[in-house]
């Protein structure tokens, strides 16, 4: 199957103290193009150092990186930002949009700024997709916050990157508007064949995924196919009873 994206034995340590705090040690990893990838571990065990390293916003202590034939590890700042804003779509826990703009202005701000072109047919795809259609003339910051992820999500998804790595998109969110996320989401992947990595701590939304690598105390501890929230829930529970 095609790879999106890889981690070759990714080891990512803190300074604490004198010493240092292993948040990921040794993950060697591979991101199917075209899938719902979600990463699913409890809080605490590397999700997010793991996808932030992925992306380049956070450098590794060891091991590498790459996304497409991009070695990520080896690129300098300037050769990062390039990757983000052409072949990394990112969005986290916590929307980061600029609410005194639209939701439009939000949606294209990454393209703005890199002086791309927008696909009106494309962008209005997405925005109906993402039910922003009726609001896109709306100041971004007067949206409920299950909306505003909508536009950080889909703001990512915009310049067709050939990774999009949400962080916990759901976590501060009630479950009914998280599942209109997630729909969104999964419309994304079968639709508008994008690859995203999801990564959770929650196993009801890391079973809408295609695929779930289990992150337990840094480190990979399971690859399921076709995962259901029941099981996802018990192997979680074996985990933590084993550690």
């Amino acid at each position: 199957m095609d790879v999106a994206a890889r981690t070759l034995e990714l080891t990512k340590s803190y300074p604490v103290g004198p010493g240092r705090v292993i948040a990921v040690k040794d993950v060697t990893l591979q991101i199917h193009r075209g899938q719902l990838t979600a990463l699913l571990g409890p809080s605490g065990s590397g999700k997010t150092p793991l996808v932030n390293c992925l992306a380049g916003l956070e450098a590794v202590t060891s091991g590498s990186a790459w996304i497409g034939d991009n070695q990520v590890t080896a690129m300098t700042e300037k050769q990062l930002t390039r990757l983000r804003r052409n072949h990394v779509g990112i969005a986290f826990r916590f929307p980061t949009i600029v609410p005194t703009l639209s939701v439009r202005q939000n949606l294209q701000l990454p393209m703005s700024i890199a002086g791309r072109p927008v696909d009106g047919e494309w962008f209005d795809k997405l925005a109906k997709a993402a039910e922003l259609t009726s609001l896109l003339d709306s100041p971004a910051g007067e949206l409920p916050a299950s909306l505003q992820q909508r536009v950080s999500v889909a703001r990512a998804v915009l310049p067709r990157p050939d990774l999009v790595i949400l962080d916990e998109p759901t976590g501060n969110l009630a479950s009914q508007p998280g599942d209109g996320l997630l729909e969104f989401i999964r419309t994304c992947v079968t639709s508008f064949k994008r690859t995203v990595l999801i990564a959770t701590h929650d196993p009801t939304v890391a079973a809408r995924a295609d695929r779930v690598l289990l992150l337990y105390n840094g480190q990979l501890a399971g690859d399921i196919s076709r995962p259901t929230r029941q099981g996802l829930s018990k192997k979680l529970n074996e985990l933590h009873e084993t550690a």
